[in-house]
């Protein structure tokens, strides 16, 4: 977390989170310290990303912390391919 960022939330009206707890470190405190209503969850300016993804697509696996950067939780890099932005319901 940046002081800078704080500012720069205060000001939001939107929040994207890419989700598979990518955000779970800094957001909270970042969220806290920006004092900004409109982006608090539950409201409307706080959007997740993955609220109707169907992770299943995603691998999921365990984390190995020998392995570096590892997401348990599943690939959070999703976004790079459109055919999981598809919804194949």
């Amino acid at each position: 977390m940046k002081p800078s960022f704080v500012p720069i939330m205060n000001r939001a009206d939107l929040l994207i989170l890419v989700g598979f707890e990518c955000e779970h470190s800094f957001l909270p405190a970042l969220l806290e310290a920006s004092k900004n209503p409109r982006i608090q969850p539950g409201k409307p300016g706080y959007v997740g990303l993955l609220e109707g993804h169907h992770s299943a697509r995603c691998t999921r696996v365990q984390p190995i912390t020998s392995a570096g950067d590892v997401h348990p939780y599943g690939n959070p890099h999703y976004l790079l391919d459109p055919v999981f932005g598809e919804d194949r319901d």
